[in-house]
């Protein structure tokens, strides 16, 4: 983000995910501030969606939320919002055009995994 920044506090509220979030801290100017990502993907136990944050200030900043696994990914937007982030992340939770084809580890512990289009989408 920016030399002297300091990611203190991700705040998200269920019942507001416009008002995600972040508490940054400056350590040269000893002060504090809220602001907003410049993209939230909620991914819950039953699909997910996009939310336009209210008053975003980081704008190359998106969070993706894994609700269903209390699990936050933070990366440019259009990573948060990307199939492959989705698919590895998210392990193809709602998708309806891939079908995960198998899944291995590496020897030096990297996950390995293949996906294969389901051409006619059920």
């Amino acid at each position: 983000i920016v030399a002297g920044v300091v990611l203190e506090r991700f705040v998200y509220d269920p019942t507001s995910p416009a008002h995600t979030k972040f508490e940054m801290s400056h350590t040269e100017r000893d002060s504090t501030a809220e602001v907003a990502p410049g993209a939230i993907v909620l991914a819950g136990s039953q699909g997910k969606e996009e939310v336009t944050p209210a008053s975003p200030k980081i704008a190359n900043v998106g969070v993706l939320l894994d609700i269903a696994n209390r699990r936050v990914l933070l990366g440019p937007p259009p990573l948060v919002r990307s199939t492959i982030t989705h698919l590895m992340y998210l392990d193809g939770r709602y998708t309806n055009y891939f079908e995960k084809s198998d899944e291995r580890t590496a020897s030096d512990g990297e996950r390995v995994v293949t996906w294969k289009i389901k051409w006619d989408g059920s």
